[in-house]
């Protein structure tokens, strides 16, 4: 894939997010959480599968992120900095789905930013996982977030896991990880 802005070629490869048993995506941030902080903290994932579910099965894209941010906020959330939908491809912002997208999500539990992103795809009903270190992709429902292993835009290596991260930049010469904070 060509960086299209800047004319670089880039290589773009996918890599798991990985996540608690729970659903909630790993990351040092989450030693930060109270005990009940981290009871509540899974919700966020679950809205957002939740979500892109619904947004898949062709649900109007801007009234379903307004129901999750309602969730999100009925959660215990006491901040939400962005929950978008984002095309895949370029990360342009989203109101329909017509193309591949990804949900990303920033929210504050307390003190502590969580953020976290989902793929929708473009076709109904088809919300989809990568187990383990596979190029199979498998249909999953939002019943089984524990199980989910759900695929970031970009790793800098296969085997290198970051979670929650949407895709890092190697250029040779140096390496620059992008959060979706970074896409405000």
């Amino acid at each position: 894939m060509w960086c299209r802005d800047l004319d670089i070629p880039i290589e773009i490869v996918a890599c798991p997010t990985i996540r608690e048993e729970d659903g909630l995506a790993m990351s040092s941030r989450n030693a930060r959480l109270s005990p009940s902080q981290r009871q509540a903290a899974p919700k966020l994932a679950a809205i957002l599968f939740d979500a892109a579910e619904r947004i898949a099965d062709g649900a109007p894209v801007d009234a379903t992120l307004d129901a999750a941010r309602s969730a999100i906020a009925a959660a215990g959330y006491a901040r939400i900095e962005y929950l978008e939908l984002r095309a895949e491809e370029d990360l342009a912002p989203m109101h329909t789905l017509d193309r591949p997208g990804r949900l990303l999500v920033a929210a504050w539990l307390g003190e502590t930013r969580l953020i976290d992103n989902v793929g929708v795809p473009s076709r109904p009903g088809a919300i989809w996982t990568q187990r383990g270190e596979t190029d199979t992709w498998y249909p999953v429902t939002t019943a089984a977030i524990p199980d989910r292993v759900r695929p970031t835009i970009r790793c800098s290596s296969p085997d290198q896991r970051i979670p929650a991260t949407l895709f890092t930049l190697t250029f040779g010469f140096a390496t620059a990880e992008v959060t979706a904070s970074a896409l405000r």
